[in-house]
């Protein structure tokens, strides 16, 4: 259905709390330092790339079970204690990354880091559900992201230039903002929903997802787009930086890493311009149209599915 409000006033519509959610996710993702950078990083530190990408790896398969296990005890011991463990540990995790010298040690702790950084994630997004009406949740995760993109812009651009001046402060950056998150959420969020241990059962669950085609259909869409996407954080940096990319700008000349830095901050710098918009557009189309297109069985013109 066509929105009934105005987009100002579906905003001032949300509630104290999801504002305050939105403010630690920007803070959060402003501080995305290491991700971003750790082949550079790996990569000056003398490391092989079938290493590198070993650590990289191991980042990723961390986070790979964080989110069951983060939405669970998200559901399980609430939302907010969810966010206060999760961002505390991967801001210990990540400092004690900075200090891991030989492969297996960068290994443990950048999949420690991985599994904790994606621990938390499940509970902020429960939270929003528990906070806001369920006719302004598409507009409240539509400024969630909003904030998460415009942190990481900022964020990555700043990485650019804190990796050729400090790899301390990139890492010691990277911890301080994901523990002060840690801290807004302790302080200022609601605990949320809790359930017993008979509601939060992964059997119920499971039982539920198996049989669930469109679910599974889906979970293979995103596996897939991660797939290439995620080559953004990983092969995509040391390209740039082989290649030796730079640029001329007014007399300035940022470094290869200061490009890679801006070239994927721009992607949220894309989303915060035209996102909010665009969610104005097709909230009044199902998901399923907004997202795939099929040609028609009867006309060769593309046609929403």
């Amino acid at each position: 259905m066509p929105p009934t409000q105005s987009l100002s006033a579906e905003l001032r519509a949300l509630p104290r709390p999801f504002w305050v959610l939105c403010a630690g996710m920007f803070i959060n993702r402003f501080g995305t330092f290491v991700y971003p950078f750790l082949t550079i990083i790996l990569h000056r530190r003398g490391f092989a790339y079938g290493e590198i990408g070993l650590a990289v790896g191991a980042f990723g398969c961390g986070g790979l079970g964080a989110a069951l296990a983060g939405g669970w005890f998200a559901d399980r011991f609430g939302r907010r204690r969810a966010i206060v463990l999760g961002t505390c540990a991967n801001a210990v995790f990540v400092f004690l990354l900075y200090w891991a010298r030989t492969l297996p040690e960068i290994m443990g702790c950048a999949g420690l880091a991985g599994f904790m950084g994606g621990f938390f994630q499940p509970a902020g997004s429960a939270l929003v559900a528990d906070l806001v009406p369920e006719h302004l949740r598409l507009r409240a995760y539509a400024a969630l992201r909003l904030a998460i993109n415009a942190g990481f812009a900022c964020g990555t651009a700043t990485g650019g230039f804190l990796v050729n001046h400090s790899a301390f402060w990139l890492f010691a950056g990277d911890a301080l903002t994901t523990a002060a998150y840690g801290l807004l959420a302790f302080w200022l969020l609601p605990q949320g929903l809790r359930h017993n241990r008979q509601q939060a059962r992964w059997s119920e669950a499971w039982v539920r997802l198996r049989r669930d085609g469109r679910f599974w259909a889906l979970l293979a869409a995103q596996f897939c787009a991660a797939l290439i996407m995620l080559q953004s954080t990983s092969t995509y940096s040391l390209e740039v930086a082989d290649r030796g990319l730079v640029l001329e700008w007014g007399g300035w000349r940022p470094t290869p890493e200061q490009v890679f830095g801006m070239l994927i901050g721009w992607n949220g710098v894309l989303i915060v311009g035209c996102e909010m918009a665009l969610t104005r557009v097709t909230q009044r189309f199902s998901p399923r149209r907004v997202m795939c297109y099929q040609r028609s069985r009867k006309t060769d013109p593309l046609t929403l599915v």
